[in-house]
């Protein structure tokens, strides 16, 4: 074969041309090497000095050292991050004062803050108004001292004695310790002027609905009273000393009354309504 001109190109080979490749021994003693060498978590290279390419015991302790030292890094780093994410955490709860210029600022899109408290002399104006007014879901001891001081500043009511007072979802529940002091606070309302925002006295009701009830035979439009002392007869109520509240159709008012319907009965105890479901309605 003939060797091309010095600085000409070189001719590729053909299919009948024959490429050899030659390793000097500096190329295997290279590769060798690479291949031989060990590579900690660290990135660092560990060749062990031993020509067979065994690891002597020496050269062990020395690489578990070093992963040690990794050990301690990494343990030293994630410490680190966890102080820098607590550190972050603490900043965003904790909202800073702004002053007048920095809301100004911001124009109209200032967020108020969500740990807002109002000023010590607007604090005292709203516990006064809180505790001195009588109104609805004030604390039980405010309430029972309004009451119990409204019934002592009235001579008809001032010997009237209060067993306790509960809350109910639309107002006050007033316990009495006799059927006289009851009475005694049913009968004489200027005691709950005393208490102001047109506090009214109601009186609980206890009510049971009789199904399939014939309209024909109760008036209830122009003869509410007839109607009641009809039940009270025909139920023999009047020998327990039960007394109805109010009698009503249970339907819509736009929808016409037809042959049937459910009655509303409402008694003025719980034992009246109680007696009429365990002994059925009588028409």
């Amino acid at each position: 074969m003939a060797d091309p001109p010095a600085g000409g190109p070189e001719c590729p080979p053909t299919n009948s041309q024959e490429t050899t490749t030659g390793f000097t021994e500096e190329d295997f003693e290279t590769r060798t090497t690479i291949e031989n060498r060990k590579r900690t978590r660290s990135g660092d290279a560990f060749a062990p000095s031993d020509p067979a390419g065994r690891i002597t015991t020496k050269e062990v302790w020395k690489l578990i050292g070093t992963l040690k030292d990794v050990i301690r890094h990494q343990t030293a780093t994630i410490a680190a991050t966890q102080s820098e994410l607590q550190e972050i955490k603490h900043n965003q709860n904790v909202t800073a004062t702004r002053t007048w210029a920095a809301a100004a600022a911001n124009g109209g899109n200032a967020t108020p803050a969500l740990n807002h408290q109002l000023p010590e002399k607007d604090q005292t104006c709203t516990t006064k108004t809180t505790t001195d007014a009588f109104g609805r879901y004030l604390p039980t001891d405010a309430v029972n001292t309004h009451i119990r001081t409204a019934l002592q500043s009235d001579t008809t009511t001032q010997d009237a004695q209060v067993a306790g007072i509960g809350t109910t979802k639309t107002g006050y529940l007033i316990r009495f310790k006799t059927v006289e002091s009851a009475e005694m606070a049913r009968n004489n309302t200027e005691w709950l002027h005393k208490l102001g925002n047109n506090t009214k006295l109601v009186k609980p009701r206890f009510g049971v609905v009789v199904h399939r009830t014939p309209t024909e035979e109760f008036d209830l439009e122009t003869g509410v009273t007839l109607a009641a002392e009809k039940i009270i007869q025909d139920n023999d109520l009047a020998e327990y000393g039960f007394h109805i509240e109010e009698l009503a159709w249970m339907k819509a008012k736009d929808k016409a009354l037809g042959k049937f319907a459910s009655l509303g009965i409402w008694f003025d105890s719980a034992e009246g309504a109680e007696h009429m479901l365990r002994n059925g309605f009588v028409h």
